[in-house]
């Protein structure tokens, strides 16, 4: 299987990050953005994820990271091909 990517923007820099769901994601999560940003990202942080739908092709804005298993969720549908603006074959 493929494995999702999601794109941090900060300060004008974009990193791209592999993820993965779940509890286990979240917390590798927050350890990449540390790695590279130098802090923590707490519940408290101001953090979106912006997905695009995949049978339609609009942008989507998840806030918080409670949004984050619905965003990995929206990467590994793009990661992995599905929708592309369509729906789904019968």
């Amino acid at each position: 299987p493929v494995t999702p990517v999601m794109a941090i923007k900060f300060e004008g820099k974009t990193f791209k990050l592999r993820v993965q769901p779940g509890p286990d994601g979240l917390a590798q999560f927050r350890a990449q953005v540390r790695e590279l940003l130098g802090f923590d990202i707490t519940e408290e942080f101001d953090v979106s994820f912006e997905c695009q739908v995949p049978t339609t092709g609009e942008k989507l804005k998840l806030t918080g990271l409670n949004s984050y298993g619905a965003a990995t969720h929206c990467a590994a549908i793009t990661a992995g091909g599905g929708g592309g603006g369509r729906p789904p074959p019968p």
